[in-house]
């Protein structure tokens, strides 16, 4: 990973991995339009790399997810190739041949995004069996955005149903501590952002109960929403240095290096 300098160097920096950004046209936010662009904002931020998808995917995804598959190549590890599989598509989502697992041992992308309630799909394993089997067996990381779901419940159907597949909310801490609180304690394949959730007292209360903090991590929704204050909260909260590392970089590190490409 890339420990690009603070511009700053009086403000205390820590490397960051934003794992909710974008490039692409559509459907809105054209500040991001391409990679140079993304990496520019990054730059402000002192983010070392993102994990990024290409909003055109949610329209072609075979297409676009090898447009960003090239992009993540050509970046010199600042973006971390992330791919859409519709629920309708499955293994069509990505190009070459062969069957799903197969087509990801060969893109070998970081982490998998999925849309549910825009696809008019129910996010439960009766739906997404065919797709999170073969996340399961990888360990692959499955993004979804909190507006996807129809209730949290579904966040605990699924990960019990894929004990080995890292399921990753994004977006879904505000007002909404409640239920975020249990999902960390009880469901050890469960991680989420909080990107939309400013609050220290979160970060701090689950420090002191020893719950969750391996299981928090920086995602901004670049270019729709900025990370300035989820980083901020990350940097300052009064919590243990090494609690603050691993949500600005080190839970991701972790989850990408336990991806099984090469253990299988």
């Amino acid at each position: 990973m890339r420990n690009i300098p603070s511009p700053n160097p009086d403000r205390p920096f820590l490397p960051a991995i934003d794992i909710d950004t974008r490039v692409g046209v559509c459907p809105y936010h054209t500040r991001t339009q391409t990679p140079e662009q993304l990496v520019a904002i990054l730059d402000q931020y002192d983010i070392a790399s993102a994990v990024t998808y290409r909003s055109e995917a949610r329209l072609r995804p075979d297409q676009f997810n090898a447009v960003m598959k090239r992009d993540a190549n050509n970046s010199g590890g600042r973006l971390r190739y992330c791919c859409i599989l519709d629920p309708g598509l499955g293994a069509r989502s990505l190009p070459g041949e062969g069957d799903l697992r197969a087509r990801l041992l060969c893109e070998r992308p970081v982490a998998v995004r999925v849309e549910a309630r825009s696809a008019f799909v129910p996010f439960t394993p009766f739906f997404f069996e065919h797709i999170c089997r073969v996340l399961n067996e990888l360990r692959l990381p499955l993004l979804i955005l909190a507006d996807e779901l129809d209730s949290y419940d579904q966040l605990r159907e699924m990960a019990q149903a894929f004990p080995d597949m890292p399921l990753v909310l994004l977006h879904g801490a505000m007002c909404r501590t409640r239920a975020l609180e249990p999902l960390l304690r009880k469901l050890p394949n469960f991680y989420a952002d909080f990107g939309v959730m400013l609050s220290m007292d979160f970060l701090e209360d689950l420090s002191r109960a020893g719950v969750g903090m391996r299981q928090i991590m920086i995602g901004s929704g670049l270019p729709a929403f900025v990370p300035a204050g989820s980083l901020a909260v990350a940097t300052y909260a009064n919590v243990p240095l090494e609690e603050r590392q691993a949500i600005l970089a080190g839970t991701w590190e972790r989850l990408e290096s336990e991806i099984r490409y090469d253990n299988l």
